[in-house]
């Protein structure tokens, strides 16, 4: 069994000739001695199509051994053969100062001694057919009597006609991948991964090493990512080799790492099941609160918004190398319009999705209710997440769920209060299921349909937020107390919310029914939905007013004190009043302002 990477186009820029860390690792050059040794290769990749080369050892270095087609290298003159040697000798302080130190920190370390009793990995250059970056062979980590076309070292093989090009660095990331795979995981636990699993970690070498940090354009992510995009509804598990299977895999492993960082993928590599199975293993020992489905879902999201502000930052790949403008669906046109509806019906291959954009169409007389009817071929339930776009310029994302095969699903003020949506119906199972659409707008909801609510006032748990909770966002620092109220004077308005930011662990402590341990973390767009209030007014510990007198808080940003002044009736909304004790009323924390 062998592990393929591939790579779409030939890549036409030259590798920059830099050292790491400041300067060449030790090596030694063993050209002159032009001692063949012969290797088995996979004649489906050999550009020649044979099953085994004669190859010198070129260079030797901490961790690796470079060896080169002797035919090859042959045919080359002194010139092009000293320029070859330089790209590699390159390509072997990289591998020995970088990848491999920062790959198996990551994943682990391959057998070692192993099966050839040597600390170092056997690197074979062989001329490969076009489109091929390198390969892993299970075989050669056995004995020649168990297979018999078995190299019996630690090795990888590299196509040395892209030594000169950024790919190669790339490829000998993802290639050790699998080796150290074979030792984590085969070795231990006598369990051969299934290949899209073992492809989605070894994607991920790369980045890893660091290789993807400050590059973009000319590598294999790139790659990637363009024919991720051309192809977005390819099956993740359904494996056929292809450059679209490779794309599958690589975006939902980044998307992955960048979400619940590299623990699940390493417990995924080494456990002791198979597949989506071992990815839920990982996720459930890292303690990320996730299953694969659930992952799949937001991942599935992430696709068409890849905005870290939206919700709980969940729905973004968090990736200065795959942002919005590199990473989303693009739609063929403005979107699906229901003024006479529309219905149809589209297969989806097991682990895949479908994305459906539905526009308001502004020029129609299309009612304001949008009502998406679905059934499914699977009969178990499925959650169906979406994304609404509303016109105030927030957006949403839920799910709904189809039991029994089928669901109704209705959005209300459709053109109104809400310009678009995006359904992304996906397929969890293992076998092809056929989802049945049917668009339409209407005056009603119908009957039995679930409704769009809009945004829910949730912490990240799912519990609502009520009266006095703190809340912040996960990741910043600042803390704010929550306000509801009702306006008594018209009870047809809507309870109105807002926040107020406790500037400093000093005026938090003061308040004694604070407690830094029920700070509720909330979504960005949750936050944004309440109204800033930067008005209060001193009471007594009974809650009586002082003076009565409204002061304006005001801050720089990143301050933790501000000023006060004075305000008159009128310039404020009452309802937004917070009330605040004589510590935080004082000079100290607010001198007054003119």
């Amino acid at each position: 069994m062998k592990k393929v990477c591939s790579l779409r186009t030939l890549l036409l820029f030259l590798l920059a000739v830099t050292l790491v860390g400041g300067g060449m690792l030790s090596f030694t050059s063993r050209a002159a001695a032009q001692e063949i040794e012969h290797f088995f290769v996979e004649e489906g990749y050999d550009a020649d199509s044979d099953d085994s080369v004669g190859a010198i050892e070129l260079l030797v270095g901490t961790h690796g051994r470079f060896f080169i087609e002797e035919e090859y290298w042959s045919s080359l003159s002194a010139a092009k053969q000293a320029k070859l040697q330089s790209q590699l000798q390159v390509l072997l302080s990289l591998f020995d100062a970088t990848i491999y130190p920062r790959v198996t920190a990551a994943y682990g370390e391959p057998w070692n001694p192993g099966i050839d009793d040597d600390a170092k990995i056997t690197l074979l250059f062989t001329e490969m057919n076009n489109g091929v970056g390198g390969y892993f062979r299970f075989d050669d980590e056995s004995s020649i009597a168990r297979e018999s076309r078995s190299n019996e070292r630690e090795m990888l093989y590299m196509n040395v006609l892209y030594a000169d090009q950024y790919v190669t660095r790339e490829f000998m990331a993802h290639e050790l991948v699998h080796l150290i795979q074979y030792n984590q995981k085969t070795r231990v636990t006598g369990v051969r991964e299934n290949v899209w699993l073992g492809e989605l970690l070894a994607e991920l070498g790369p980045r890893l090493a660091g290789l993807n940090d400050t590059r973009y354009t000319g590598t294999n992510l790139e790659d990637r990512v363009q024919e991720f995009i051309k192809d977005p509804n390819n099956s993740l598990t359904e494996w056929d080799n292809t450059n679209a299977d490779y794309s599958a895999v690589a975006l939902f492993g980044h998307y992955l790492y960048s979400q619940y960082g590299i623990a699940p993928l390493r417990e995924a590599l080494r456990s002791p099941f198979k597949g989506v199975d071992a990815l839920n293993d990982g996720l459930a020992k890292a303690g990320v609160g996730v299953t694969t489905s659930q992952a799949f879902a937001n991942w599935a999201i992430a696709n068409v918004v890849n905005d870290c502000a939206v919700e709980g930052g969940e729905y973004c790949y968090d990736d200065p190398q795959l942002s919005y403008g590199r990473v989303h669906i693009a739609f063929q046109e403005s979107g699906q319009k229901v003024e006479d509806g529309a219905t149809f019906a589209a297969p989806i291959e097991p682990w895949s999705v479908q994305w459906l954009r539905v526009d308001y169409d502004q020029e129609s007389e299309a009612k304001d209710v949008l009502v998406y009817e679905l059934a499914a071929s699977v009969r178990n339930a499925v959650k169906v997440p979406y994304v609404v776009y509303e016109a105030d310029g927030d957006v949403i994302v839920q799910e709904f769920t189809l039991t029994s095969g089928s669901a109704k699903f209705a959005i209300k003020s459709f053109g109104e209060d809400v310009n678009s949506v995006i359904f992304a119906p996906l397929n969890t199972t293992d076998t092809i299921a056929t989802f049945r659409s049917e668009l339409y707008t209407d005056d009603v909801v119908p009957v039995g349909a679930q409704v769009y609510a809009g945004l829910q006032l949730v912490d990240v748990s799912g519990s609502p937020l009520v009266d006095g909770d703190l809340m912040r966002v996960s990741g910043t620092d600042d803390v704010y107390i929550v306000k509801f109220v009702d306006d008594p004077a018209d009870s047809s308005i809507e309870m109105s919310r807002y926040r107020r930011l406790i500037l400093n662990p000093d005026i938090f402590n003061s308040y004694g029914h604070l407690d830094w341990g029920k700070i509720k973390t909330v979504s960005q767009d949750v936050l944004d939905a309440f109204v800033d209030s930067q008005f209060v007014m001193e009471v007594y510990a009974d809650g009586t007013p002082v003076n009565g007198v409204v002061y304006q808080l005001s801050s720089s940003a990143g301050s933790d004190t501000g000023t006060k002044r004075v305000v008159s009736a009128g310039s404020y909304n009452s309802l937004s009043v917070y009330k605040i004790n004589h510590l935080e009323a004082a000079d100290t924390f607010y001198p007054t302002a003119p």
